[in-house]
């Protein structure tokens, strides 16, 4: 029973984002002119039939902010997948709406959903682009009321992209003066179809 606890609330996520702001009467968030832009792009990534798998690898904590010890006993391969929508504007920005599962810095199991945007620079003729922008997310894990309380989110989100290929940061930055919280740096990949 506990396992299906996670894919149901992951579910209910997924289809309250799923369902337009006018079925409850709420103001379109689209229409808020700070947003409009990034709004769009989500909905033109979900009717797109741009695809992409994600595979998450490696986290690493720092070594100022946690204690040596605490490093030993922390998951530093957080291996997991996901599945992804992507739209590439006029503008060449690329628009993500994702679904990921990977084992949190506990070994527990880590559920997150959410919309990225990235602009991108081409330093390097014909070799790869760098991307920068951020990820807002909601996720659900182990140590924040036991997969039942959604936690949002957003951060910074890095990429090096060439052809079909990208390999992916964000970083969680410390967000207190307490040591032994925040301060992890998460990489993955990203392969795009068609």
């Amino acid at each position: 029973m506990a396992r299906s606890v996670p894919s149901l609330l992951l579910a209910a996520v997924l289809a309250c984002a799923a369902v337009p702001a006018r079925a409850f009467d709420l103001p379109d968030p689209c229409s808020w002119s700070l947003i409009r832009s990034n709004c769009e792009g989500a909905k033109r990534a979900w009717d797109s039939d741009g695809y992409d798998v994600y595979v998450s690898g490696h986290v690493h904590h720092g070594r100022s902010t946690y204690a040596p010890e605490k490093i030993k006993t922390l998951n530093e391969r957080a291996w997991g997948s996901g599945i992804g929508k992507r739209y590439t504007d006029a503008d060449d920005d690329t628009h993500l709406l994702y679904a990921l599962a990977f084992k949190d810095s506990h070994f527990k199991a880590e559920y997150m959903v959410g919309y990225g945007w990235l602009t991108y620079w081409s330093p390097f003729d014909g070799g790869p682009r760098l991307g920068a922008g951020f990820a807002g997310f909601i996720t659900l894990r182990s140590d924040y009321a036991h997969y039942v309380a959604p936690v949002p989110g957003i951060l910074p989100l890095g990429e090096i992209a060439w052809g079909r290929a990208s390999l992916m940061a964000t970083y969680v930055p410390r967000l207190s003066g307490k040591g032994g919280n925040g301060d992890v740096l998460m990489i993955f990949g990203r392969v795009s179809f068609p």
